[in-house]
């Protein structure tokens, strides 16, 4: 930031120069490219230094931004022409949003507040329905086509919409337990809680109980656990089998839980892309591993050539077909944004992790797809 500084004070003196301006340009790090044109009130040129060339403005765009808006706009007063507005709709409340930047719902809001709104539907009734947004004022381009896709995931990159409340800021208020105890998992606990009551209800009425339901783990944990020895009508597809299931294990426990996606070529922290991440995993681990299961239990029991175990392992095989087509799309779209080398230093995945990931995963894939088709009993 020394550069930009040192530029302004010699443009303040009333002898700056181009040739004063370049020296001082001219220790800028290596590699580094500055445009400059100044004017003086009357418009006449000062100093021009590449001032014909292109540059991406970047970041430099929100001075000149800002700075005609507090030319132009009475930033003091009620933005009256661009403010939000409200309306009843049958029983609906419908927010409409005009771009104005400083709509608020905090308590000691004194202009542009959403209490005022609020008061305004009071006003005419009691009692609503829904708070509907509508931001369709502006164009739906939440991002400028010349964005660099890196900034779209930090906070400063935050889209663009008609609607925003509070700065687009949302306060989130973090309370400690008591010390020492463990962290809190109720989000999880209420994602799997229908899967868990309806897995508990069919295991009470249909496997036995729960007595049972644990002795058959033991015995099924000892099964893909033994890697070396085989059934002699599995053979060696039973072998290959138990290490399918593993491999699933292995991958869908690295994405559910690693803090990096594993074939990431740029790593993501927004809450939807690490959403996306475990919610890939967990489906991996608790919805693939166990149809692999379920197939090593029917090639150890000679019966994968009946119908409806084909018919699994042609499922297993679309399962694998559309995680190879997701990995190859997002790798092509990652390369076509051109990140740089040091992005890619970065990214946990590249090249060789995409390539070493699809050759296993194209070869588990022709297996299944072979059992669906010419299985036998």
């Amino acid at each position: 930031m020394r550069y930009p500084l040192a530029i302004l004070l010699l443009l303040a003196a009333t002898a700056a120069s181009a040739e004063t301006v370049e020296q001082a340009l001219a220790t800028a790090p290596a590699g580094t490219r500055i445009g400059l044109l100044v004017v003086d009130e009357d418009g006449r040129e000062v100093v021009a230094i590449r001032a014909d060339e292109r540059f991406v403005p970047a970041s430099n765009t929100k001075l000149f931004t800002t700075a005609a808006a507090v030319v132009n706009l009475d930033t003091a007063a009620p933005d009256a022409a661009g403010g939000a507005s409200v309306r009843l709709d049958g029983g609906d409340v419908i927010l409409s949003g005009h771009g104005d930047a400083r709509l608020s719902a905090a308590a000691d809001c004194t202009v542009d507040c959403l209490a005022e709104l609020a008061r305004a539907i009071a006003a005419r009734t009691r009692t609503v329905r829904d708070v509907i947004g509508d931001d369709t004022f502006l164009p739906d381009e939440r991002w400028p086509a010349g964005m660099s896709w890196n900034n779209m995931a930090g906070r400063y990159g935050t889209a663009i919409s008609a609607l925003t409340i509070d700065d687009n800021v949302v306060t989130l208020t973090v309370t400690p337990g008591a010390a020492g105890a463990p962290a809190a998992v109720a989000g999880v606990v209420t994602a799997l809680a229908p899967a868990g009551a309806v897995s508990a209800r069919a295991i009470a009425a249909y496997g036995g109980g729960f007595g049972e339901a644990f002795e058959r783990v033991k015995e099924d944990w000892a099964t893909v656990t033994d890697l070396q020895s085989a059934t002699e009508r599995g053979g060696y597809l039973e072998r290959y089998l138990k290490l399918s299931f593993w491999a699933s294990m292995i991958v869908g426990g690295s994405f559910a839980f690693s803090p990096l996606s594993p074939l990431a070529i740029v790593n993501e922290y927004t809450p939807s892309s690490q959403f996306i991440q475990r919610a890939f995993g967990l489906g991996t681990v608790f919805m693939l591993a166990p149809a692999q299961f379920v197939l090593l239990d029917a090639c150890r029991r000679g019966r994968l050539g009946g119908g409806t175990f084909k018919k699994l392992n042609l499922a297993v095989a679309a399962a694998i077909a559309g995680i190879d087509a997701m990995t190859v799309y997002t790798f092509a779209a990652a390369q076509a944004l051109s990140p740089d080398a040091a992005v890619l230093a970065d990214a946990s995945g590249g090249i060789y992790n995409y390539v070493g990931a699809l050759a296993v995963s194209f070869s588990i894939f022709g297996v299944y797809l072979y059992q669906g088709i010419f299985a036998r009993k």
